[in-house]
């Protein structure tokens, strides 16, 4: 079956971003868990501690887009090919004026800058000490 553009299969969609919800939630732990950790994340180094809190909010900020989009996924049957251009549906209502394609976008957009917030703040704080 050929692929038309702009669509997906909503079972692939679908498993894809429950996939990265749980990866979100296991780097929410994980950065949560390092800021606990005694040695990790100093408690007086304000900078560090800023850094993964905002890193951890980044990463929670991309499973909640990751779960609007699963959410929109439930109006369709497994096997019928998503458009990606169509109004994204939340709480049951046209709420924004967003499409999945831009909520896709956005997932996506908070996980890399957390990634790259998370290494690069540290990168140079650890190098600034």
């Amino acid at each position: 079956m050929s692929k038309v553009p702009h669509q997906y299969n909503v079972q692939r969609l679908y498993d894809y971003t429950k996939f990265h919800i749980q990866m979100y939630a296991t780097l929410v732990a994980a950065v949560l868990a390092a800021i606990n950790f005694p040695g990790v994340f100093p408690k007086d180094d304000c900078k560090l501690l800023i850094s993964g809190i905002t890193t951890a909010a980044l990463f929670a900020l991309a499973g909640a887009f990751g779960g609007f989009i699963c959410t929109n996924m439930l109006h369709y049957d497994g096997e019928v090919m998503v458009p990606l251009d169509q109004p994204a549906v939340i709480w049951s209502r046209r709420i924004w004026r967003v499409k999945l394609r831009a909520l896709c976008s956005l997932e996506h957009a908070f996980f890399w800058i957390g990634i790259i917030s998370g290494f690069v703040t540290t990168v140079f704080i650890v190098l600034a000490d």
